[in-house]
Order: C-alpha cells, then structure tokens, then sequence
C-alpha cells in the first residue's frame, strides 16, 4: 500500500481519546492487503497486528487517538496537514507500512500496536500490561522524534483533582469561599514547586504543573469549586512523593513514573547506525512530555526508545504538519533497525 495514502486516510478519520472504533477498523482492513500473518481489535480496541514467528519479539506500540480539535486534512506540496499527523498517526504508519515490507529475519516476530486513549488514561497500554505475559525483547514507541532524533525517555506525570465546598455567605461578609479556598490551594501548590525546584534550571529536571480543570458551582445555599490540576514530574521525584507532599485531598486520577533508557542499549545502537546510514547524525532526546513509554517500558524491562516522523512542538497545535519525504525516510531507517537489532540470546 501506498505509505502516502495510508497516512492520509488514518488522517482523514476522527479519533479523539475514546473514540477509536472507526479508525481501528480502517487499519484493520488495510492490514488484509498487507503482508502480516494475523490483524485483529483486542478487547479493549487496540489494533494489533503481527508477523513473523521468531522468538525475538519487537513490539512496536504506537497510538490511534488523537488530541481534541479538527484539522481539515489536506496535503499541500510535501506537507500534510491534518489533527493527529504529527502526534501520533505518522509514526504509527511508519510501523505499519516498515513492519508490512521489511525483510524479516527468521528469529525476528513484529507485534505492531496502535493503542486506545494515549491522550487519556492510556487505556490501551494498561491493557497490553494486563495481557501480555512474557516481556519482549525490544520495544519501540511511535511518537514524534523527528527522522534524525531517537527519544530516551519522559517524563513522569500526575493528575489530582480535588473539589471544595461552603456555605454561601454575603459579599461584604469577608468570609472565605470554597473559591478562595480553591486558589489559596494553588497558591500554595505553587510556592511548594518554587522550592522543589531550586537550583534546577534544566526544563527536564522541573516539576510543572498546568491547571486543567476548573469548576465553581451554586445552588444559592452552598458553593462549590472543583480543581483538576497535572503536573510533569522529573526523574528525581515520583507520583506518589509529590502526591504526599501536597497533602490531604487530593486525589490522583492518573500516575506515571519518569522514565529514560541507558545511551548504549542495542536498540539505541541500531537506531544510530541506521540513522547515519541516511546521512544523517542522531540526536538523543529527553522529551518534557509524557507517553505510553512511561507505563510499558519500566515493566517489561526491555530496551526501550520512542520514534517517529514529526516535529513535536507542533503537536496538538491547530497548525499540525508533517513532512511527508521525512515521513518516507522515516519507514526506511525503522526497516534498517528491524534488519539490524541482535536476536534474543
């Protein structure tokens, strides 16, 4: 299939967190006119497809939804537009269309995934936790890393919500609200992380915190506030320390741990070789955000990097584009790595 037409009609198709059925079921059909031995949607929705039956498993685990907010997709010279190109449909085509056509050495077994609700609460790859019993040997993420760069590792994340609640009292009573309440909370959430993150003035070492929930209510008796609240959290601090840091009330709706890979793991050697065989110098990248790496690769224990076609700044931006001869190259450095990585000793 044409690598070009499959992207586009990945693009074409809504996918919003949650709502994956339509394009699980369009990979589904274009993976009958590939070249893999089994295609199917897991009990969750995740698409899965495989190939090959050697005993050094690949998973290559890549994500079908997207951000929220359309872009009407179109391609424009070498540039396709559309919600979702970059982040993630891109590097998940790269998978399909590299794991479909590559020569396959006989130990090698390819497990292609586009997983359900990356953008949400990884539904998908919690699930991939839950199912698969032995660990691969290698796993590959498909998120944006651009055609030269191969992504380390994350960020760890937390998301805590918390709602507040009082009695309704007259204006020019001077009493403090559930909403005074609320962002007196945030303020002091805020003088918390200016001292957690004295002396460090790398962005990747910060703990961040974005506000993205905010709720006040009132039935003329009492007045509610309710805080959603996430933070990006370093290698030096996890979930559930900042959790007790913040106190009582909080509650944690979502956690993951900070993750990065060792420089010299075998998968990052064959990304480097590969990507040079292209003319190009690879550029290792720790990335501020937070992916499904997050929850797989401590797990499983396995060498572990993210890649994919894209610029990543673009992501869940209203100009998201990616450039398709980078998309292309893309496809032919993840065959060379597939060729290349040493089988299961």
């Amino acid at each position: 299939m044409d690598p070009i037409e499959l992207l586009y009609g990945m693009v074409r198709i809504k996918s919003f967190a949650g709502e994956e059925e339509e394009i699980g079921r369009f990979l589904l059909e274009v993976s009958g006119k590939l070249n893999f031995d089994d295609a199917y949607l897991d009990e969750v929705g995740n698409f899965v497809a495989v190939r090959g039956k050697g005993d050094t498993e690949v998973y290559l685990v890549g994500h079908m939804d997207t951000a929220p907010g359309w872009i009407e997709p179109r391609i424009e010279g070498n540039i396709l537009f559309g919600r979702g190109s970059v982040d993630a449909k891109g590097p998940l085509a790269t998978f399909i269309i590299a794991a479909s056509e590559v020569s396959l050495p006989e130990d090698l077994k390819l497990v292609v995934v586009g997983a359900v609700e990356e953008e949400g609460l990884s539904t998908g790859a919690l699930h991939l936790l839950n199912k698969v019993s032995k660990p691969p040997a290698y796993l590959i993420i498909g998120e944006p890393s651009g055609v030269d760069g191969v992504t380390l590792g994350y960020k760890g994340s937390l998301f805590i919500k918390k709602s507040f609640v009082s009695d309704v009292s007259h204006p020019a009573s001077g009493n403090e609200g559930a909403i005074e309440e609320g962002l007196k909370s945030l303020q002091e959430i805020s003088k918390i992380l200016e001292k957690l993150n004295e002396g460090k003035d790398s962005p990747i070492d910060r703990v961040d915190m974005k506000v993205r929930e905010i709720v006040s209510t009132s039935d003329g008796l009492t007045e509610r506030l309710h805080l959603g609240v996430s933070f990006r959290l370093p290698l030096w601090i996890d979930p559930d320390e900042l959790l007790n840091i913040l106190g009582d009330g909080w509650k944690p709706h979502f956690k993951a741990k900070a993750y990065r890979c060792e420089r010299n793991n075998p998968l990052v050697s064959a990304f480097n070789r590969a990507i040079r065989s292209k003319g190009l110098k690879p550029k290792h990248k720790m990335k501020s955000g937070t992916a499904d790496m997050n929850l797989l690769a401590p797990v499983w224990g396995c060498p572990s990097v993210a890649y994919g076609p894209g610029d990543s700044s673009l992501d869940h931006t209203p100009r998201e584009h990616i450039n398709i001869k980078e998309y292309l190259l893309s496809i032919e450095i993840l065959k060379e790595v597939l060729r290349s990585i040493p089988p299961t000793l």
